[in-house]
């Protein structure tokens, strides 16, 4: 087993490995990589078992790698291997380094998925930064570095150009098949990747959710969803308390269930137009909540997605189907736009929106549930003549009827 596996493109690449590989065996750590180390012929048969027998995973990361499809594949082998261990820690560990000779970013690319691990300047690929790189491998492998020489000693000793000041970051890790998180000590979590972000579980016994920032979730008060992300899961920031400001970004289409539930702080959000679903209690007992700038696209609002959301004062409704319980108990909702294509009310829906003054049920509107304006003490109410049977709003409401 080699302590080392690099990862790297043979033709703009293999002088520097050679270099790297002759100062790792200075420093009397291992390293294997391809067309030294190969010994069976193809690729599927070698190198796989060479990355996860190995310690540290080392991606020499150029434009020219970012392309490779060997590249990619080995990549994929490590930070799979990287993702058992995370989930079972008997599985030997990997470390994954990267070692950026050219300054190409990964964010956008095929190995968006590595951004989340250490990058080590390697630009340019002299003696000086080789030297770097085999002391933070070291490092990581707890044996100490040879000394440097004569010559490394002069050059470490020239001021170095400032560096740009980075917010570090506190925990990273995994949260989608295709899809990682950073949370950094500025009290950021970024969300970034493609796909969805995972469905959770709440434990309603223990009073938590699996997500792998939970027992942090306090400390979050800015979230940023990245472009790429289609989802967001089941109870993903459920309970996030100090949570008070949310980017989402174009293509997300779902918010599941309890997603942002009980976030005290939140104020407001834009949910863009391409979000079809918000699903039950999604945003239940975000008190603070008075904004929701939301798009033409909602087709679905679930059950209790706002209840309770006590100081929201406004809603519009393009389409689709309100389902009960719904905005229950939104006392300074003061105005509600429910749009010709709206088609079915909920029973309790808007029940206790004491502020409620004026409401127009569209024509569109086939079903509307039981009490679902109970408790609207102040409500005038405009509604097509074939919803005139429905019990949906306290005596003494006035009703125009639409004939």
């Amino acid at each position: 087993m080699a302590d080392v596996f690099i990862s790297y493109h043979e033709n703009s690449a293999g002088k520097l490995v050679r270099q790297i590989a002759d100062a790792l065996k200075k420093a009397d750590i291992s390293c294997w990589y391809a067309k030294k180390d190969i010994k069976t012929g193809p690729f599927r048969q070698d190198i796989p078992q060479a990355i996860i027998s190995s310690k540290i995973f080392l991606l020499i990361l150029s434009k020219q790698s970012i392309a490779s499809y060997e590249v990619q594949g080995e990549c994929g082998v490590a930070f799979q291997r990287y993702k058992e261990h995370q989930n079972n820690h008997q599985i030997p560990k990997i470390d994954i380094l990267l070692f950026s000779v050219d300054g190409s970013p990964i964010s956008y690319t095929p190995l968006y998925y590595l951004s989340l691990f250490q990058t080590t300047n390697g630009n340019p690929p002299d003696e000086q930064h080789i030297q770097q790189l085999v002391k933070k491998i070291a490092d990581f492998l707890d044996k100490k570095a040879p000394t440097p020489n004569s010559k490394s000693k002069i050059q470490s000793q020239q001021p170095m150009p400032p560096q740009k000041q980075t917010v570090k970051e506190f925990i990273s890790g995994v949260c989608g098949e295709k899809a990682i998180y950073r949370l950094y000590q500025n009290r950021k979590l970024t969300i970034l990747g493609s796909g969805c972000i995972q469905d959770y579980d709440y434990d309603s016994e223990a009073e938590c959710a699996n997500t792998p920032w939970w027992n942090r979730r306090r400390l979050i008060s800015t979230l940023e969803i990245k472009p790429g992300i289609t989802a967001i899961g089941d109870c993903a920031f459920e309970s996030c308390t100090n949570l008070a400001k949310v980017t989402i970004p174009d293509k997300v289409t779902r918010i599941g269930f309890a997603a942002f539930s009980n976030c005290r702080k939140l104020n407001n959000i834009t949910i863009p137009d391409s979000v079809e679903s918000i699903e039950e209690w999604a945003f239940s007992d975000c008190m603070n909540l008075t904004s929701v700038k939301n798009g033409s696209g909602i087709t679905y609002i679930g059950e209790a997605a706002f209840y309770g959301c006590t100081s929201l004062t406004s809603f519009r409704i393009h389409e689709g189907i309100i389902e009960d319980w719904a905005f229950h108990g939104c006392t300074n909702l003061n105005s509600v736009n429910i749009l010709n294509g709206v088609k079915s009310i909920g029973a309790w829906a808007f029940s206790d929106c004491k502020n409620l003054k004026q409401v127009t049920i569209p024509d569109s509107v086939t079903f509307l549930g039981k009490d679902a304006f109970n408790g609207c003490t102040n409500l005038s109410i405009s509604i097509p003549l074939h919803l005139t049977n429905h019990v949906a709003f306290p005596k003494g409401t006035a009703v125009k009827i639409r004939y």
